[in-house]
């Protein structure tokens, strides 16, 4: 087994219209020697990726959000396998931020992804800033790793668990990876708009991460 794409979902027809819509059927993945789990319905992303990493059997782990469409599946595979060796977290899309949000934050960008809520290039994440690696944190529209990730099943919601995911590996000493070409490989097909950084769910996500690591 090589990799476990591990999803959570609470809206069926999203998955069905997105990830589903462009992943290989699931006979195919397992020709490749790839499995596909789908958590659905859990109370928080945390709980959904906890469950899903326990039933895992591949190399690596592929925490991967229900509203991705993936543009070159062979392209993003074997750029998983590769970059995670020796890493932390990979990801597609980040930057150097040393407080949450990173979108607000990030003194340094990282890769890149198509999104359909801005015209490429008129906003830092449909630019390509090209591949980096060290104390990054990465976007959870996609994370992959061959490391064990604690996730925190008391974590609230569904915001700021790729900023908690990352500084683990920080702290663990290990690199974080984007990898270059994110906006050839994957569309994040989402509805939410930028400014959720105002909601009070987000708002408690950052305050609770805050509380946890001591962040300014």
């Amino acid at each position: 087994m090589k990799l476990s794409w591990i999803v959570a979902t609470h809206k069926p027809e999203v998955l069905a219209e997105n990830l589903l819509a462009t992943m290989p059927p699931l006979v195919d993945l397992a020709d490749m020697g790839d499995e596909l789990i789908i958590m659905h319905g859990r109370s928080s992303i945390t709980r959904a990726y906890d469950h899903g990493q326990k039933l895992a059997r591949g190399k690596v782990c592929c925490y991967i959000q229900h509203d991705v469409q993936i543009l070159d599946f062979p392209r993003l595979r074997q750029s998983l396998l590769d970059s995670t060796v020796g890493a932390g977290m990979v990801g597609i899309i980040g930057g150097i931020a040393p407080t949450m949000p990173w979108l607000i934050h990030a003194t340094q960008w990282y890769g890149s992804v198509r999104d359909p809520r801005v015209p490429t290039g008129q906003h830092p994440s449909t630019g390509d800033w090209g591949p980096g690696r060290g104390p990054l944190v990465l976007d959870g529209l996609l994370l992959a790793t061959r490391q064990e990730v604690a996730w925190d099943t008391d974590w609230p919601g569904w915001h700021g668990y790729d900023h908690d995911a990352c500084k683990q590996m920080i702290a663990r000493g290990l690199d974080n990876v984007c990898v270059a070409g994110g906006k050839d490989m994957v569309v994040h097909n989402t509805k939410t708009g930028f400014g959720i950084t105002s909601t009070p769910a987000f708002i408690e996500s950052v305050n609770y991460y805050q509380a946890k690591w001591g962040s300014p």
